[in-house]
């Protein structure tokens, strides 16, 4: 675990989630802004988030980047009996959702989810046809499945002090030709959105970074949500010192 401390953000880059003096430290200290840098194995490691963030911190913290970086292996043919087929489903709804949700004060959120996809020796189907890799890749692309508008959606309502949302959905997929071969890259993507959400009083309401907003999406909750143009979104991430590092870049293969 390392802990940059700095006049705008705290940093704190997670090696074993389960270890009790990050839960100490973020009870001891709350802070304002951080963060997380988390690994897990899709199917049987998947990180323990919940309880992380202590009550302490929850009540501080107004501004999270949570880079998630998961290794997923295809299903070999014929699968172990204890195979776990993961789903993205199973991710957001058990593993990343719930780690937010107590976050009631965070106004800022930044999620970089990166998939590491490696296909089975001998496997049951082509990685590229793989049901986590359908789930993950982006609408815009064909076979596409993940939806960013609704993960959006779902974190402004589930978190009321929520301001800004920027989401990125980003893949490394290699196959080999046969067991003696070099995994080759057979499909990688990155895109990324982010969206502004107004809630009572100012929906509606027209500001600099809502003229500039792609598409507007507004629903019977009392809030609405608008798609920020890539140079807002980008401007508002250095503003708020949202941005990845060097290490983080890395660790999701930006560089």
């Amino acid at each position: 675990m390392k802990q940059d401390d700095s006049d705008t953000s705290e940093s704190l880059f997670v090696l074993n989630l389960r270890c009790p003096v990050l839960q100490e430290s973020l009870r001891d200290h709350p802070p304002k802004r951080l963060k997380l840098q988390i690994n897990g194995w899709c199917g049987s490691g998947d990180p323990e988030l919940r309880g992380l963030i202590s009550p302490e911190a929850a009540a501080t913290l107004t501004h999270l980047t949570l880079c998630a970086t998961y290794l997923h292996y295809s299903s070999p043919d014929p699968p172990p009996l204890d195979y776990l087929a993961a789903r993205w489903d199973d991710i957001w709804r058990d593993g990343l959702l719930p780690f937010v949700t107590p976050l009631h004060a965070l106004t800022h959120f930044r999620l970089v989810f990166h998939l590491d996809g490696m296909e089975a020796a001998v496997p049951m189907w082509p990685i590229t046809q793989d049901p986590l890799i359908e789930d993950l890749r982006p609408i815009s692309r064909a076979r596409g499945r993940f939806d960013f508008a609704a993960v959006a959606s779902k974190l402004a309502d589930t978190l009321p002090s929520l301001r800004y949302c920027f989401l990125t959905n980003s893949a490394w997929v290699t196959a080999a030709k046969d067991v003696h071969s070099w995994p080759v890259v057979v499909e990688q993507w990155r895109e990324s959105r982010a969206r502004r959400v107004a809630h009572g009083l100012d929906v509606g309401h027209t500001t600099a970074e809502s003229s500039a907003a792609a598409a507007v999406e507004t629903r019977d909750t009392g809030r609405e949500l608008a798609e920020l143009h890539d140079d807002v979104a980008e401007t508002i991430l250095q503003a708020e010192a949202l941005v990845l590092s060097t290490e983080e870049r890395q660790g999701v293969r930006w560089v």
